[in-house]
């Protein structure tokens, strides 16, 4: 096989065609699992835990007497000179 891949590679075409399809078809089967997996093993459990907790980090609230929605950091952070020149 080696010899093949480095003096004969269009031999092995085929081979790497039906190698292709094959991962392919595995993605389309084992992508779904594992990523429902992570999600209702990790996201899911945590996400319970916040509503049991009453924990909302987004503030999604509709305020009609808010001006803004805007937080004031305290510290303000960087000063806007600092991203100046960054490489």
């Amino acid at each position: 096989m080696l010899g093949l891949a480095v003096f004969r590679p269009l031999l092995l075409r085929p081979l790497n065609r039906i190698w292709f399809k094959f991962g392919m078809i595995l993605h389309k089967i084992v992508n779904p699992i594992v990523m429902g997996l992570v999600f209702f093993l990790t996201i899911t459990p945590i996400g319970l835990v916040m509503r049991i907790l009453g924990r909302r980090p987004l503030d999604l609230e509709f305020d009609p007497k808010a001006d803004s929605y805007w937080i004031d950091r305290t510290p303000p952070g960087p000063p806007p000179g600092s991203f100046d020149n960054q490489y």
